[in-house]
């Protein structure tokens, strides 16, 4: 059988399907790999958003931390009485009706200016037992001090360490040399110390 010859420069059938093959494979792996770039792309940037803020949040947790102190922690109260000196301490009664020293007293003079230890409501006063008193409460909180007056009503909202009153009126231990301080909690007395001692925060570092 006879081979037809092409002219030359013709290509043949066979040389057109390998170069159509050629074509589509090279744009298959180009397809492939814009694919890849753009996977590898979109890794990168999710790595290091996560790195950037895995390592912000540390920065910021390791700097909170180097910036407190106990004394720069928040207590639950303020003491009532700026630079105060505790001279009798609490005692706790063995039963409720027993006697005891249900709270604080802090040197102070006549005249000296009370600040509220919380924020709260002027809950009362007046005289209980010949005694002038003043309490403020806040949800399960109750304050009371002896002798204090105050030009607020009752039902006056107060700020903490905002001045309230002043250290006035009669006492039955704390004449003239000191105001009684005790700190309800639930109707159960408590130290008054518990609650003005600064809160230890602890801050661990981000994993």
């Amino acid at each position: 059988m006879e081979m037809t010859r092409l002219p030359h420069g013709v290509p043949s059938a066979g040389s057109q399907n390998r170069k159509s093959r050629y074509r589509r494979m090279w744009r298959w792996m180009e397809a492939c790999r814009k694919r890849m770039r753009a996977c590898w792309t979109l890794l990168i940037l999710a790595s290091l958003t996560g790195a950037v803020g895995i390592y912000a949040a540390r920065s910021i947790t390791y700097a909170y931390a180097d910036d407190l102190d106990e004394t720069s922690c928040e207590s639950i109260m303020a003491m009532p009485i700026a630079h105060g000196h505790i001279i009798t301490e609490f005692v706790r009664p063995p039963t409720p009706y027993a006697s005891g020293h249900r709270g604080i007293d802090i040197q102070a003079s006549r005249g000296d200016t009370l600040l509220a230890p919380m924020d709260g409501i002027v809950s009362f006063s007046g005289k209980v037992g010949g005694k002038s008193v003043v309490s403020i409460t806040q949800d399960v909180w109750i304050v009371s001090f002896e002798p204090a007056t105050t030009s607020l009503r009752v039902g006056d909202a107060v700020g903490k360490r905002d001045a309230f009153g002043e250290v006035s009126g009669s006492s039955d231990h704390c004449d003239g040399r000191c105001v009684h301080w005790g700190v309800r909690k639930q109707g159960e007395y408590i130290n008054p110390r518990t609650v003005v001692q600064p809160r230890q925060i602890r801050l661990l570092p981000v994993r």
